[in-house]
C-alpha cells in the first residue's frame, strides 16, 4: 500500500513496514496499528481546536463631535505604541498626536486616519461650531409614562425648550422631561441662534389589571366596612374622594362583646380615623393616595383581634374638556390622550366615544388615545366613581403653506396654515436677529444666517425653516446662475464674457452686486480655487473647514472641493488640501451648478472649507 504525499512522490505506508526478525508478528502490528489508529481518533475530537484568528481591528469610533477646548482619543483595536500611523485629513480642522489624541483647532470636519499594516482605518471628526450649537447630553431618551429626565445643557445657559406634541411628553424651562403617555416626540432647546434637539420615546406601563377581588363581597371576611348615613353597611372597595367624612364600622361584631376598640390609620397624610360609638368610627379624607385603617378589638373575654380594611382617597381631574386631534398631515407622532389625574390604583374609568368614523380610539389604563382619521367632530364621555365628564373632540387636516426659500433682509414671507378650524396658531423666532415674526405669522428678515420658527398648533409644535441672505447676495446669486445656464465652460476663456470656469463664475457672480469681486483677492482676475481659499482663510474668512451642517450656511457662501484620499485628476500636487473646485451656495440646500442641484457635488465630504465673504 502507498500513499502520495502533497508533492506527488510516493511515500511508504506504515502497514508495508517490515520489522526485523524476532519482532513480533506482522499480524500483532496490525492490530497495534489498527488500535493507535482508533485512539488517535479519539483523542483528536478533544485535543485538537479550531485555529483562532485574530478579532477584525477597527477604530473606537467611526464618527465623533468633539467640542473646541475639549479632546479626544482614538484607539486602533489593542495595537499599541508607534505601530500606528496617524493623520488627519484636514490639519486647519484639528491636529492629532502620535498616539491618537485628536486637538481641534477650527470649526468644520476632517477624517482622522490610522494606518497599520498597509490598512487604513478612518473617523469622521465634526468640530461644531459652539456659537451655532447646543450640546445636550442625550440626543435619544426613552422613558416609561410618569417617569423623568433631567437634560443636562453643555456650554450655554438660559436655553428654551419646547416638546413638539406635549400630550406625549412635556419638558420645562429647566429641561427635565416627564413622560405624559405613550408615543414618540421632539424635544427641542435654543438659544439664539443656537438650538439641538432630543428625541423622546415613551413606552407604556402595560395594560394594568383591574380585577375586582372575591373577598370583597363576603361579609365573613371583611369587618370593617364603609357605612351611610342611616348607619347600613354597604359592600366593595372604599373608595372616596378627598374632603369628605365617612362612616366605618365592625361588621359581624357585637357591641356588647367588646370592652373598646382602638382605631388608626397608617397614613394620616390622606386620611384619619376617630373611634365614634364603641365599634363605630369616622374617617376624614384629605388628600389623594390610600391607606390602611386597623381596628384592634378588645373583648369582653380577655381575647383581642386587629381588623383592617383599606380606604383609596381620590381627587379625579380630567385634562381637558375640548381636545384636537389631526389627521396624517400632522404626521405620525400626533397621538393625542383623554386622561385623569388624581385616580387610585383601583379606580376604574369607563369610556364611549361618538363618531368613530372620524376618530381612531384606543382605551386603556383608565385613558383613550385619539388618532385622527378625518374631519368632523364628536364626544367623548368618560365615568368614574358615579360622574360622567364629557370631552369635546374636534378633527382637522392642517395645510401648511409654503414661505419664500431664501428671504432678503427687510424683505417678508408670511406662513399660512388652513385647515384648523377656530385652533388660534402661535408664532415664536427661535432667533429674532435673524428674522421676526408677527401674531398673524408674517415673517421679515434681519440678519443673514438660518433659524426657525416654531408655530404651536393645539397641543402640537411645528417648525418652518427660515433663510435670510446677505445684503445684495440675492443679486449675486442670480447673476451666477444665469452665467452658468447660458455662458460656455472653458478654463482657458475663463475671464473673457460668455465664458466662465469654477472660480470665474464665483468672481463674476460677485461683481454683479456693488464690485463685491474685489473682496476675492482681485479686481482684474479671478484667483484659483485653492488660491482663493488660501486667501480668505489669512482674512479670518473661512467660516468652516470642513462641511459641517446645512443649517451653518448662508446664502453666498463658497464651497471649496478638495481631495481627501489622494490627489485625483482634477488636483495638482503642492495646491492646498488639493482644493480642485469650487462653488456658490445658492441657498436653501442648492448649489450654483448647471440646473441650480442640490450641493452633492462628489460628496460632502470633500468640501473642505466654507469661504464667508459676506456676513
Amino acid at each position: 500500500m502507498s500513499i502520495i504525499n502533497h508533492n506527488g512522490e510516493q511515500e511508504e505506508s506504515i502497514l508495508s513496514y517490515k520489522p526485523k526478525k524476532g519482532f513480533f508478528k506482522r499480524k500483532s502490528l496490525e492490530k497495534v496499528i489498527a488500535l493507535f489508529l482508533c485512539v488517535a481518533t479519539i483523542f483528536s475530537f478533544n485535543a485538537f481546536e479550531p485555529v483562532k484568528t485574530e478579532a477584525a481591528l477597527k477604530l473606537n469610533a467611526s464618527k465623533a463631535y468633539v467640542y473646541k477646548e475639549h479632546k479626544f482619543t482614538l484607539k486602533l483595536g489593542s495595537v499599541k505604541g508607534t505601530k500606528v500611523t496617524w493623520g488627519v485629513s484636514n490639519p486647519f480642522t484639528g491636529t492629532v498626536s502620535n498616539a491618537g489624541v485628536f486637538t481641534p483647532k477650527g470649526y468644520g470636519m476632517t477624517f482622522v486616519t490610522a494606518k497599520y499594516k498597509g490598512k487604513t482605518y478612518k473617523c469622521k471628526v465634526i468640530v461644531p461650531d459652539t456659537n451655532r450649537n447646543i450640546s445636550l447630553n442625550k440626543k435619544k431618551v426613552t422613558l416609561f409614562e410618569t417617569k423623568s429626565y433631567k437634560l443636562k445643557v453643555y456650554g450655554t445657559e438660559q436655553i428654551k425648550f419646547h416638546s413638539r406634541n406635549t400630550h406625549i411628553a412635556t419638558v420645562t424651562s429647566k429641561g427635565k422631561i416627564k413622560a405624559k403617555n405613550p408615543g414618540t416626540t421632539t424635544i427641542v432647546a435654543k438659544k439664539g441662534g443656537a438650538f439641538t434637539s432630543c428625541k423622546v420615546k415613551v413606552k407604556s406601563l402595560g395594560e394594568t389589571k383591574n380585577k375586582k377581588a372575591a373577598w370583597l363581597d363576603d361579609r365573613a371576611k371583611v369587618a370593617i366596612r364603609k357605612y351611610n348615613e342611616q348607619w347600613h353597611p354597604t359592600f366593595g372597595r372604599i373608595i372616596k374622594r378627598k374632603g369628605q367624612t365617612i362612616n366605618l364600622g365592625l361588621a359581624n361584631v357585637r357591641a356588647n362583646t367588646v370592652k373598646k376598640v382602638v382605631w388608626s390609620s397608617s397614613n394620616t397624610a390622606v386620611a384619619t380615623v376617630t373611634e365614634k360609638g364603641k365599634t363605630t368610627a369616622t374617617s376624614n379624607l384629605l388628600t389623594v393616595g390610600k391607606t390602611k385603617i386597623s381596628a384592634v378589638v378588645f373583648y369582653n373575654s380577655g381575647k383581642n383581634e386587629v381588623l383592617t380594611n383599606t380606604i383609596y382617597v381620590t381627587h379625579p381631574q380630567i385634562n381637558t374638556n375640548v381636545i384636537n386631534c389631526f389627521t396624517k398631515s400632522a404626521g405620525s407622532n400626533r397621538y393625542q390622550y383623554v386622561y385623569f389625574t388624581g385616580l387610585s390604583e383601583v379606580s376604574k374609568v369607563k369610556y364611549k366615544i361618538s363618531n368613530k368614523k372620524c376618530v381612531k380610539a384606543t382605551v386603556y389604563n383608565n385613558k383613550v388615545r385619539l388618532l385622527g382619521k378625518k374631519n368632523g367632530h364628536g364626544t367623548i364621555k368618560a365615568t368614574v366613581h358615579g360622574k360622567t365628564y364629557k370631552v369635546r373632540y374636534y378633527v382637522v387636516t392642517p395645510k401648511f403653506g409654503s414661505i419664500i426659500g431664501v428671504l432678503a433682509k427687510g424683505n417678508t414671507t408670511k406662513i399660512k396654515i388652513g385647515g384648523i378650524g377656530k385652533i388660534q396658531p402661535k408664532f415664536t423666532s427661535r432667533d429674532t436677529s435673524k428674522c421676526t415674526v408677527n401674531l398673524d405669522g408674517t415673517i421679515t428678515g434681519r440678519g443673514s444666517g438660518v433659524t426657525y420658527v416654531d408655530v404651536k398648533v393645539g397641543s402640537m409644535t411645528f417648525s418652518y425653516r427660515v433663510e435670510v441672505a446677505a445684503t445684495g447676495m440675492k443679486t449675486i446669486i442670480k447673476r451666477a446662475k444665469y452665467i452658468v445656464n447660458h455662458w460656455t465652460y472653458s478654463q482657458g476663456n475663463r475671464m473673457a464674457d460668455g465664458y466662465y470656469d469654477c472660480s470665474a463664475l464665483v468672481w463674476k457672480g460677485y461683481k454683479a452686486y456693488k464690485n463685491y469681486h474685489a473682496k476675492l483677492g482681485s479686481t482684474k482676475y479671478a484667483l484659483p480655487a485653492a488660491y482663493l481659499f488660501d486667501y480668505l482663510r489669512a482674512k479670518g474668512q473661512i467660516a468652516y473647514f470642513g462641511y459641517t451642517k446645512m443649517d451653518d450656511l448662508r446664502p453666498g457662501d463658497l464651497f471649496f472641493y478638495g481631495d481627501y484620499n489622494s490627489a485625483v485628476k482634477y488636483s495638482q500636487p503642492g495646491r492646498t488640501l488639493n482644493i480642485y473646485h469650487v462653488a456658490m451656495y445658492a441657498g436653501n440646500g442648492y448649489v450654483v451648478e448647471k440646473g441650480t442641484p442640490r450641493f452633492t457635488y462628489n460628496s460632502l465630504d470633500h468640501i473642505v472649507g466654507v469661504g464667508r465673504v459676506v456676513n
